[in-house]
């Protein structure tokens, strides 16, 4: 795992990341088992909160919390893929 800012990470504290954000995107998965998006069958503003962060996370070695659930994975895929939000990450 790559340092930030030069620092050696608290591998701790990414373990305790790593578990809490598993669980809530165990919650997540399951809301996606019955709906495309976040709030329903509509990309709303609650898709799109989640994007900068989800970007950052599937750039990490964690990145696959995101692909281990069907779910999450096929509307990551919906979302990260969008014109919109491929303009803005480059």
């Amino acid at each position: 795992m790559k340092p930030m800012r030069g620092g050696k990470p608290d591998l701790d504290k990414v373990a305790k990341g790593r578990e809490e954000s598993a669980k809530v995107l165990d919650v997540v998965d399951r809301a996606l088992m019955t709906q495309a998006y976040l709030a329903g069958d509509t990309f709303s503003l609650a898709d799109i909160s989640w994007l900068p962060y989800l970007q950052y996370l599937a750039a990490t070695p964690h990145g696959t919390l995101l692909t281990e659930r069907p779910h999450v994975k096929s509307w990551w895929q919906r979302i990260s893929t969008r014109p919109s939000w491929k303009k803005v990450v480059g």
